[in-house]
This record gives C-alpha cells, structure tokens and sequence, in this order.
C-alpha cells in the first residue's frame, strides 16, 4: 500500500505572524512538489488570497518562499510530510 504526501503554505496575520495554514493531500506520484508545477501554484495563490482576505501580510512580501520538503513543523514554508498509509504521523 503507498503512503501519502503533503504540502502547506502559511496565512499572515496583520503583524506578519502565521495565523493559519493551507495544506494539500495526495499520493506520492500524483502531488507535485516542484516550484512551477499548478499544484504549489494553486497552494501558493490560495495561501495569498487568504492572507489578503484577513488584512494580513507575509514577513517577505517582496518575495514567495519557495517549496520546501521537511518534517519539521515549525519551519514556515511549503512543507511536506510522508508516512505509509495507517500509519499516524
């Protein structure tokens, strides 16, 4: 049985703080991680559109952090988190 992946990316409050987060789920061969690939496109527009509604402001407005790969929660980015499927992460 295959596991899944995920991706986020971070909503900024008004301070420049994460507030929330967006977040995609699907199998290893089907999510796509790269940069200009429509899913982290989709995931970075969201995140932005989001951010806007709620008044709020990315620390790095000049510039879009780009996608990462971690199982590190605390790191604000596009992060990404693989386990078997049943399994708990």
């Amino acid at each position: 049985m295959t596991g899944y992946t995920s991706m986020a990316a971070p909503v900024w409050d008004w301070r420049g703080e994460v507030k929330f987060a967006i977040s995609l789920v699907g199998s290893r061969t089907t999510l796509q991680f790269d940069r200009a690939s429509a899913h982290v496109q989709a995931l970075l527009e969201s995140a932005a559109r989001a951010t806007a509604a709620i008044g709020g402001a990315s620390p790095d407005s000049d510039r879009t952090p780009a996608p990462t790969r971690t199982n590190d929660s605390t790191q604000v980015s596009i992060k990404s988190r693989h386990t078997t499927a049943g399994a708990h992460p």
